[in-house]
């Protein structure tokens, strides 16, 4: 870890501080209740690699919401745009690590036990690591398939993430990761809810994985894993600060999920979230931000080309309620996962849409090509992969893996200073 890494945040709620005194053992239900509107940093500890996390619920009429707020590092880079569909291939322009503000992975919809290229894909990020030198990983969300995990204590997050992402160039690095529909799962056969408790290994949910009890060294002795509802990861300092901005997009899709099984299964689902609450603590995290470089994540695309196979039939409602804050907002990136590829668009006044979510399980071919790429695609990829980030101070850049070569699919660079 770099020394330049932010190493204290501020505790934000409304235009004053206010000190967190209900730290969440385990994100069970219940725990810490905070006043609305609260936003809140994590300390990031640079030498030790260790994150304190910080919790305030933000509650509306809809129930609780849970929020985590975190900082760490962030980005660095430069290379040449262009237009590339499909499987071409663009040589990187290779800037030297030491003018980078930060450099990180992006990958999503990954966890299927090593299966369905889950550990090609480990394996190739391992591979580029050892040149590229990423400081950490930014998840996209769909993080344990099928349905989340039913305890912290459940085999898949050993199977799924510590056992996969073991190369020596990755077993090391911290994970930053929303959640995706599919950490939201459901009740399991035979299982009940005892004292409003799902029991362990029995009922599914979101809130395991924002356990801090995943940094246990006995399930991972690095302690890599970080997941949050909301949060926030900070590198760097004046013309060279970049901030990350993690969201739960699921609330949105309110209208599209609202009558899955899923939606309500006790504490922590979703049925206590609201989407508008969501979008007010993200609008107003990014207009106190006065970083040179501004970045949203979260698992829902706002720009996307449908896959031919099995695409997902989503909706606007993340395009309508959440691109005109990041237009707003001085946004220069997004980047997602849920579509099961790879793709990056330029739209909206000049923000860059970029999706990373084939980190296991794709879907080959698109509905029409053309007209995503009349849209503002310029990168579709349809194979699993993930990308690499570079941040300099002018410019980011995005590297597109596959797992087929070690060479990257596609370059192409960000300007810091937006073009409309």
């Amino acid at each position: 870890m770099r020394s330049d890494v932010a190493t204290e945040m501020t505790q934000r709620s409304g235009a004053e501080g206010r000190p967190w005194s209900g730290a969440l053992a385990d994100g069970g239900a219940g725990a810490g209740r905070h006043a609305p509107g609260a936003f809140y940093d994590e300390h990031f500890d640079a030498d030790e690699g260790t994150a304190l996390q910080a919790r305030a619920p933000a509650r509306n009429t809809k129930g609780l919401l849970v929020r985590v707020f975190s900082a760490v590092l962030i980005l660095g880079a430069g290379v040449a745009a262009g237009l590339a569909i499909g499987r071409a291939r663009w040589g990187p322009s290779g800037p030297s690590p030491g003018d980078d503000v930060a450099r990180f992975f992006v990958v999503g919809d990954w966890g299927r036990r090593g299966q369905f290229n889950q550990t090609e894909v480990a394996q190739m990020m391992d591979h580029v690591a050892a040149t590229f030198r990423p400081e950490f990983v930014l998840g996209t969300g769909d993080n344990f398939y099928e349905a989340g995990l039913t305890a912290t204590e459940d085999p898949a997050f050993v199977e799924s993430f510590v056992n996969v992402y073991s190369g020596p160039h990755i077993k090391q690095l911290p994970w930053h990761n929303v959640l995706g529909n599919h950490d939201y799962a459901g009740i399991g056969p035979d299982c009940s809810y005892v004292n409003d408790t799902c029991r362990p290994g029995c009922c599914y949910s979101a809130v395991h994985q924002l356990s801090p009890r995943l940094r246990d060294p006995a399930l991972d002795p690095a302690r890599r894993w970080h997941c949050a509802r909301a949060f926030k990861l900070s590198v760097g300092a004046g013309a060279r600060r970049v901030d990350i901005f993690g969201y739960d997009s699921n609330p949105f899709m309110e209208e599209e999920y609202s009558n899955k099984t899923w939606w309500d299964t006790g504490p922590g689902s979703l049925v206590d979230q609201s989407w508008e609450a969501n979008l007010a603590e993200l609008d107003s995290a990014l207009e106190l931000s006065d970083a040179a470089w501004k970045i949203v994540a979260g698992h829902h695309p706002v720009h996307t080309c449908p896959s031919a196979g099995a695409p997902h039939n989503d909706g606007p409602y993340v395009t309508e309620r959440v691109a005109p804050v990041l237009r707003a907002r001085g946004v220069q990136a997004y980047f997602n996962g849920h579509d099961h590829n790879l793709q990056a668009w330029r739209a909206d006044g000049g923000v860059y849409y970029m999706t990373s979510g084939a980190g296991s399980e794709t879907r080959p071919g698109w509905q029409d090509e053309a007209a995503c790429r009349d849209s503002g695609a310029f990168f579709l990829y349809d194979a699993s992969g993930f990308m690499a980030v570079r941040v300099r101070e002018e410019e980011m850049v995005v590297e597109a893996y596959g797992i087929e070569s070690t060479e990257p699919l596609h370059t192409f660079s960000i300007p810091r200073v937006r073009e409309e």
